[in-house]
């Protein structure tokens, strides 16, 4: 009994596949300007249309701070925008998701191989642009990553088709 276990446990720890990732934080204004771009997270996609899903809990402040999370693929060489100034950095952005409402909900392009991709949160301030950042709270947010199914779906994990559990009533 104990060496199934282990040997499942040891599968599963090394199974690189990872189908959803939730992040949950504040954006801060601050950071943003501090680091060029605040970093929140990097995903791995996979083959297909990702998805990604950020829930803000003050919208019209995120709208008042023109607030836009940024995705950025990995490269042969990594991640190579550090040394980039800011304004280049934010140029290099494949995908910008302007943050305007309480749930935004939006594909990753089609891949043809697994790709990482890493989010940074900007905003009017970022680039110190904006002058003076006010004294405007930090945003709340929860942003979820999601892998297509191998039905392509990236939001129905664990159906019950793909598990075996779809039972057919004549």
């Amino acid at each position: 009994m104990y060496p199934l276990m282990f040997t499942l446990t040891a599968y599963l720890l090394c199974i690189p596949a990872t189908f959803g990732k939730t992040v949950s934080g504040v954006f801060k204004s601050d950071a943003a300007r501090e680091q060029n771009g605040q970093y929140i997270t990097q995903f791995m996609y996979n083959v297909g249309r990702g998805l990604v899903v950020c829930r803000l809990e003050n919208a019209p402040l995120a709208t008042e701070k023109e607030s836009r999370l940024l995705f950025f693929p990995e490269m042969e060489d990594g991640f190579d925008i550090d040394n980039l100034s800011c304004h280049e950095r934010l140029s290099k952005a494949q995908l910008s998701i302007r943050l305007s409402e309480e749930e935004h909900n939006q594909s990753i392009p089609h891949l043809h191989s697994p790709t990482a991709w890493m989010a940074l949160y900007v905003d009017r301030y970022t680039c110190g642009e904006g002058g003076i950042i006010p004294a405007h709270g930090d945003l709340t947010f929860t942003i979820l990553l999601f892998n297509p199914d191998s039905a392509g779906n990236p939001l129905e994990h664990f159906s019950a088709e793909e598990a075996g559990q779809y039972m057919h009533i004549l």
